[in-house]
């Protein structure tokens, strides 16, 4: 990661590399990311705060739907539903078919947004091998997600989808979000236990000092309070498909890590919801009740929010190319 002059920052890192801006709306400070990948640039928004002194963004949608969609997306359907993903053929699903099986049949929206959720982190992650230049490795230890982990996953689901819909009525109603309420600081004051799924390949300590790695798609679980003034917080591994940081493990995750986990995931579920809205009635799919299918609403501040950054690929491209050198100049110090 660096940090321009202007405030505005670049960071590299597999999944989550991208530049990012910073702009006010309403004397709160938010920012928008651009990401660029294959030749498109998609932006995304966030509510910067500030939680333990660690500088946060929390994720911010930029259109709302209406209480009945929320509704009939976070409770059962009337009646279960056999679906077939279009990806059930891919390379990337074949990798990991030991350590994956998406469900055959839907009871509903929160179970069908998990299986969204898991198999776009995986297929993320398969693609950055593929774009390494090196073929993805021979996992090795892998053992298939337990179903109580996947409830757990369909919970933090559900309550996204409960979040996303109290903050839609609140910018009906002209109200600011307070982003400590959508970002991690929400997460320690609840008095619940959390899933995160990771977002991107980190490198970790466990709770004996010995250093591990998570990859994208694996999944941990916060269950106690912050401590004092930490700025990372102690979480447990509950399935990995590595054999690095392997399930039961005791892990420090810093702060701004995890905000990101939260982040990736309430992404995608927001994804997901516009296509099962975009979708609604196909491939098997569900047509919501009367009332759910009104207008979207646009978020207040996406009527100011800065486009994507056109010139973020070369930029990060750049990024990439200074951190070489230097890590080539390192290499070279080391060996004299």
């Amino acid at each position: 990661m660096s940090e321009r002059a202007d405030h505005s920052r670049i960071v590299v890192n597999g999944r989550d590399t991208y530049v990012q801006h910073s702009f006010g709306f309403r004397g709160s400070s938010f920012a928008t990311r651009t990401f660029y990948s294959h030749g498109a640039y998609r932006a995304r928004y966030y509510r910067q705060y500030r939680y333990h002194n660690v500088p946060l963004a929390a994720y911010a949608p930029v259109r709302y739907y209406p209480p009945a969609f929320y509704a009939w997306t976070y409770n059962a359907w009337a009646t279960p539903i056999a679906y077939s993903w279009a990806w059930a053929g891919a390379p990337w699903f074949a990798y990991y078919s030991a350590y994956y099986t998406p469900a055959q049949v839907y009871v509903g929206a929160p179970q069908w947004l998990t299986d969204y959720l898991i198999s776009t982190s995986l297929s993320e992650s398969y693609q950055q091998q593929v774009d390494s230049g090196a073929p993805p490795e021979q996992l090795s230890g892998t053992a298939a997600m337990p179903p109580d982990v996947k409830n757990m996953i369909t919970t933090e689901v559900q309550r996204d989808i409960s979040l996303e819909n109290y903050e839609g009525q609140a910018e009906t109603k002209g109200q600011q979000i307070d982003p400590g309420s959508s970002g991690i600081a929400r997460t320690f004051s609840d008095g619940k236990s959390h899933v995160f799924v990771a977002s991107a390949d980190l490198d970790v300590v466990d709770s004996a000092g010995v250093e591990c790695a998570i990859t994208e798609g694996d999944a941990v679980q916060l269950s106690a309070p912050l401590a004092g003034d930490a700025m990372a917080a102690y979480v447990q591994v509950v399935w990995s498909k590595g054999p690095d940081c392997h399930q039961g493990t005791s892990i420090q995750i810093a702060l701004d890590d995890l905000q990101e986990m939260q982040n990736h995931m309430r992404e995608m579920v927001d994804q997901g919801l516009a296509d099962l809205r975009s979708h609604e009635g196909q491939g098997g799919l569900p047509v919501p009740p009367a009332g759910a299918d009104g207008s979207a609403i646009p978020a207040a501040f996406a009527a100011i929010a800065p486009p994507a950054d056109r010139n973020a690929s070369a930029e990060i491209n750049q990024q990439v190319q200074d951190a070489n050198r230097v890590e080539q100049e390192a290499g070279g110090q080391t060996k004299m």
